[in-house]
């Protein structure tokens, strides 16, 4: 068993060492509730793209989001899908508190036409307005849809699978 432990340890040192951090067992995030390896995953496309998103489909998950996330823990074709049972008014917005990097919050209604693109300022407690009714919401790294050319009526490939949880 010692032995065991040993071989992770001097592993783990060399995969920082040399770069390939990809190896190394995702840590729990202390501030976080839901820790991203315990999410679902499902594939989404968007801007010719395909996004791994985690699945936010129930209330804690969707309350929680990207608080405390860095660039780090969120790569290029990585985002988080808020899935609701209803359509939500416009009047429901997002907000970036707790949001330590910039996001493009994407506001995508029950027939998956992007409503519109929010920019997420980092740590704004400032409403990210939707400008119509919408059913999901598409977190990405902030300045995502531009890159993507992502914009207002373009679809976004959902799975007819992906429901909010009771």
């Amino acid at each position: 068993m010692r032995l065991g432990i040993v071989s992770v340890a001097v592993l783990a040192s060399w995969c920082v060492a040399s770069g390939h951090t990809s190896l190394i067992i995702q840590q729990d995030d202390p501030h976080r509730i839901n820790q991203l390896k315990s999410l679902k995953v499902v594939d989404l496309s968007a801007g010719h793209q395909t996004i791994h998103a985690w699945i936010m489909d129930n209330e804690s998950k969707r309350e929680e989001g990207m608080m405390f996330l860095t660039p780090k823990d969120v790569k290029e074709n990585q985002g988080m899908i808020f899935v609701f049972s209803t359509g939500q008014s416009a009047s429901n917005s997002f907000w970036m508190h707790n949001c330590p990097m910039g996001l493009d919050i994407i506001y995508i209604n029950a027939k998956h036409a992007v409503v519109n693109v929010g920019d997420g300022p980092p740590e704004s407690d400032a409403q990210v307005v939707a400008k119509g009714d919408y059913q999901y919401v598409l977190e990405v790294r902030r300045g995502w849809a531009k890159r993507h050319s992502l914009k207002k009526g373009d679809k976004v490939g959902i799975p007819p699978s992906l429901k909010a949880s009771q």
